[in-house]
C-alpha cells in the first residue's frame, strides 16, 4: 500500500473534529482467488483475531473451524513452502464462477475465494463434485486435489426446489378447490 492522503481531520456529526484519517492505495490488485499450500483447524473464537493480525501468512495458510470436515489439515507449528499452483478467475457472473488453475503440486492445496461462504455453494473440480467449506471465518474455500486444472463454483439457493414444488402443488390444490366450488354451484342452478 502507498499512502495517498492524510492525515486529514473530518468533521463529525457532533460538531467536533474527528480523529485523523488516511487514504492508502493498493499497489497491486487484491487477489480474488488464490491457492495456499496449507490448512489449519483452529477453534472458531481464534479465527478472526488470527486473520486480522498483520503477521498472518495469507499466502501460505487457510484457517478452518476445528469442527469442519476438511481433511489434510496441518499443525500450525511448521508452515510448508508456498505452492506453485496459481488460480485465475476465468469467468464470473452472479452466483457462478470458474477458476482456472496453473502449475502443479503433488500435495492437496486449498483454494480461497474472496466470496462469502453460504450453505448453497457447490463446487465441481475437473468434472467431479467437491465440497465447499467456510474458511478464514467467512470466505468460500475448496480443497484442491493434486493435478486439478479447473474449479467451477455455483450458488444454488437452499430449499428453492422444495419451495417451488410446494408452490405448484398449492396452486393446483387451490385451482381444484375453485373448480369443485364452481361445479357445485353449477349443479345447484341446474337442479333449481
Amino acid at each position: 500500500f502507498t499512502k495517498t492522503a492524510g492525515p486529514v481531520a473530518f468533521p463529525s456529526l457532533t460538531g467536533r473534529r474527528a480523529m485523523a484519517g488516511f487514504l492508502y492505495t493498493r499497489n497491486e490488485p487484491a487477489p480474488w482467488v488464490r491457492v495456499v499450500p496449507a490448512a489449519v483447524k483452529v477453534p472458531e473464537a481464534q479465527i478472526i483475531p488470527t486473520v486480522v493480525d498483520p503477521r498472518f501468512p495469507t499466502r501460505q495458510v487457510v484457517l478452518y473451524p476445528d469442527t469442519s470436515a476438511v481433511e489434510g489439515t496441518a499443525s500450525a507449528e511448521a508452515l510448508p513452502e508456498s505452492t506453485p499452483v496459481t488460480a485465475t478467475l476465468s469467468s464470473w457472473q452472479a452466483g457462478e464462477m470458474t477458476v482456472a488453475l496453473a502449475g502443479s503440486d503433488t500435495r492437496p492445496t486449498y483454494l480461497l475465494v474472496a466470496e462469502n461462504w453460504a450453505p448453497g455453494w457447490e463446487a465441481v473440480v475437473d468434472g467431479t463434485p467437491a465440497a465447499t467449506h467456510r474458511a478464514n471465518h467467512a470466505l468460500l474455500s475448496v480443497v484442491v486435489p493434486a493435478g486439478a486444472r479447473e474449479i467451477q463454483l455455483r450458488y444454488v439457493t437452499p430449499g428453492y426446489a422444495t419451495g417451488k414444488i410446494i408452490t405448484i402443488v398449492s396452486l393446483l390444490g387451490a385451482l381444484a378447490l375453485i373448480g369443485l366450488g364452481m361445479r357445485g354451484t353449477r349443479r345447484e342452478t341446474v337442479d333449481a
